[in-house]
């Protein structure tokens, strides 16, 4: 099985690959079912609140008078108005700007890049089938972090998190089953960081005149050699790296190399995980479009050499890697602190209300949650039965526990 075809196995390609037109549509699916929610839950509270009660005298549900209050006033619902919903494009405005605050406490926790990676996929992943209006990121972001550190083992324990991270245990275990729906329990991703060192290896190598070269490129290693080092400087700076300058000798070709690498490196840990190139590319393509922003003339050249020139992918797979250097090269535009706020604050008057409380709710699917108030005996009831049951199932197969054995 080739490279490709266990990509294409992948549930990150079966699952989270989409075309731009595919993705868009998602979220703006998405968004608009969230907003007809909080809409259809808001005139439901209006007419409740305007509904003069029915038991007799015009009384209404909060003990005035056809529809007055104690001051003879007439009563209003809740709202004077429709409430404004964030928009769409204000919506993913909170979710990226969210994601840079999660760069940010991963840079904190100085977590490997990987776990930082995979939690910014998470965020973006469950964004696509929830909405910041039936769960704000505020609420969402610190769970997902800790479920990438336990899915890329790296296994910090729950309670320094939650004193590092300044939340409570429960803040961060009670979305966690959310997210995991909202990511499909799929929890693999992967990552054209884990991609990049080996084409740093792979250059330094032909830079030496020791690589492998394939069998269709028609050149040995010491000719692809010259041709590399003859190669025209690099095209302006990528994230702050200087342009790359031709190379006088091997070492300063593997410094220019290793300018390139850091560049593309720094790319990908930043920029490649506030944008969509994920859910657009696959991870090879993202690999080598850093490269390619980080130094256009070293990469072309690199991609040379590992496809024959016989062959009809080159001018496809170039024109996949430069779509893909154009969005990490616009960068998104993260909003203000300011702005943010005022974002939230729009959310927070057209929030689904069913769902404020992630901690009670998830409390109501505990077991015998009936101490909790939040089950009904005869529910708590039901749930213990079907324990019991299973316990009975399992004794059956696997005999009872070692120390219940007569």
């Amino acid at each position: 099985m080739t490279e490709d075809e266990l990509y294409r196995a992948s549930t990150q390609y079966r699952l989270w690959s989409f075309t731009p037109r595919a993705l868009a549509s998602l979220r703006a699916g998405t968004h608009a079912l969230a907003a007809e929610k909080v809409a259809a839950a808001r005139t439901s509270k209006r007419d409740d609140v305007s509904r003069p009660s029915r038991e007799g005298n015009g009384v209404d549900s909060n003990g005035a008078e056809g529809g007055r209050d104690a001051s003879g006033r007439v009563a209003k619902a809740a709202d004077d108005g429709e409430v404004e919903c964030l928009t769409l494009a204000e919506a993913q405005q909170l979710v990226d700007f969210y994601c840079s605050k999660a760069i940010e406490l991963c840079n904190y926790l100085k977590w490997p890049a990987t776990v930082k990676a995979t939690a910014l996929q998470y965020l973006r992943r469950f964004y696509l089938s929830a909405s910041p209006l039936t769960y704000p990121p505020s609420t969402i972001i610190k769970p997902t972090i800790f479920l990438a550190n336990k899915t890329e083992n790296h296994n910090l324990s729950l309670d320094e998190y939650a004193v590092k991270a300044k939340a409570t245990r429960d803040q961060i275990l009670a979305p966690e089953f959310i997210v995991s729906q909202g990511l499909r329990f799929t929890f693999d991703v992967r990552h054209p960081l884990r991609g990049l060192p080996g084409a740093y290896m792979e250059l330094m190598s032909l830079a030496d005149g020791t690589a492998e070269v394939l069998a269709g490129v028609g050149k040995t290693a010491k000719e692809l050699q010259q041709e590399l080092m003859a190669l025209p400087d690099g095209t302006g700076p990528a994230n702050g790296a200087p342009a790359a300058e031709k190379a006088a000798d091997v070492l300063s070709l593997k410094r220019r190399i290793h300018t390139a690498y850091i560049a593309a490196n720094k790319t990908l840990e930043t920029t490649a995980l506030l944008t969509d190139v994920y859910f657009l590319y696959t991870p090879s393509q993202i690999m080598f479009a850093a490269l390619l922003l980080a130094d256009t003339p070293l990469t072309t050249f690199y991609l040379t050499t590992k496809i024959p020139p016989a062959s009809p992918l080159p001018s496809k797979i170039r024109a996949a890697v430069e779509s893909c250097a154009r969005i990490l090269r616009a960068a998104p535009v993260i909003v203000s602190q300011a702005e943010a706020s005022r974002l939230k604050a729009k959310l927070e008057r057209c929030r689904d209300q069913d769902k404020l409380d992630l901690v009670g709710l998830n409390r109501a699917l505990k077991r015998d949650g009936r101490e909790e108030g939040v089950v009904t005996e005869s529910v708590a009831k039901r749930r213990k039965l079907e324990r019991e049951m299973s316990a009975r199932e399992g004794e059956e197969l696997f005999g009872p526990e070692i120390g219940r054995q007569a």
